[in-house]
């Protein structure tokens, strides 16, 4: 036996000994493969089925609130998600925001949202799409160590220096193989007026809709609902200019007219996070889509999204804590 044993140890250093290696992870990797698709097969054996037909698939989470980056659940959290994206072929991802928790301090804040880009980047490119959170903004953070708490807010533009440097701001258009995503900053959910700042992001949005090309349009927001009944004003009147749109109707935003009646497509549904509950809101004619908090229940918790167009869907299969659900997206207007 010692002499197997020496022999093979020796073997390892030969040509011999690194073809075997490589065979052990190529083994290692299917069996890992193998594991998390049957993992995916028990939540939904429809996945696969569906995916052909599919015209975007892509990961949809939110509010993971991690209070130690990259140290605690970070980094197990995040490879996770990796797996899935990787392996399944996802085509991109969309964090909903609130990554922060509200224990920091401005510094440690700033590190932390300097990191997150670098590291989501490096992964995927520009695959993954950044939404800023309220706790984002470490508003109930503290200025230093010796501060009180409500002290420590990161101003938007070094948020957008730090957060949003691999993309054109902190609001911004996003095309995926068949739709456009427009991603909108919500701000803090304890400010509800429309600030000259929300006012930039609704007249960019009308701006946009009003010259748009796009077949389906998909907004992305952090904040709709504030406790889940209050409306976000941001949220609120972008509504009006994606229901006008769809409506084919003129709109005026601060004296400005914005005229939709001879644009064609449609904006499906809203995106959004805050609320750490699953939720499909139909009481307008556009579906408000929300998913649960990154760490629900203790595990990886998030949407692998597939949009079929043809037949106006949205499938979410769930990954973690929840049920799967189906969404049945704005029409086309006739």
């Amino acid at each position: 036996m010692i002499a197997v044993e020496q022999s093979i140890l020796s073997g390892m250093n030969s040509l011999r000994g690194k073809l075997y290696r490589c065979f052990i992870i190529c083994v290692m990797l299917t069996v890992n493969v193998s594991c998390l698709k049957e993992k995916l097969t028990v939540i939904s054996e429809d996945y696969y089925q569906y995916k052909e037909d599919s015209d975007d698939v892509f990961i949809f989470y939110t509010d993971a609130h991690f209070n130690n980056i990259p140290g605690g659940t970070y980094r197990k959290y995040m490879n996770r998600l990796y797996d899935y994206y990787n392996i399944l072929d996802v085509d991109f991802c969309i964090n909903c925001g609130d990554w922060l928790n509200d224990n920091d301090t401005y510094d440690e804040a700033c590190v932390k949202l300097d990191f997150i880009s670098n590291d989501v980047y490096d992964l995927y490119g520009l695959n993954h799409l950044l939404v800023l959170g309220n706790h984002d903004t470490n508003y109930q953070g503290r200025k230093d160590n010796g501060s009180e708490a409500n002290t420590g807010r990161i101003s938007n533009d070094v948020i957008r220096s730090l957060f949003f440097k691999n993309f054109e701001n902190n609001y911004y258009l996003f095309r995926s193989n068949s739709a456009a995503f427009y991603v909108l900053d919500t701000g803090l959910d304890w400010e509800y007026n429309m600030s000259e700042y929300r006012w930039e992001q609704i007249h960019w949005l009308a701006q946009n809709l009003q010259y748009n090309t796009d077949k389906h349009i998909i907004i992305v927001l952090h904040i709709f609902y504030n406790n889940m009944s209050e409306f976000q004003q941001l949220a609120l009147n972008s509504m009006n200019v994606a229901e006008s749109y769809n409506c084919r109707e003129s709109i005026i935003i601060n004296d400005k007219k914005y005229d939709f009646t001879n644009i064609s497509g449609k904006v499906a549904c809203f995106l959004c996070g805050h609320s750490h509950a699953d939720y499909v809101d139909n009481s307008y004619s556009i579906p408000i889509v929300c998913t649960r908090n990154f760490q629900a229940d203790g595990m990886p918790t998030f949407d692998i999204c597939q949009i079929d167009w043809d037949i106006n869907k949205m499938r979410l299969f769930r990954v973690g804590s929840g049920e799967s659900r189906i969404v049945e997206l704005s029409k086309n207007p006739s």
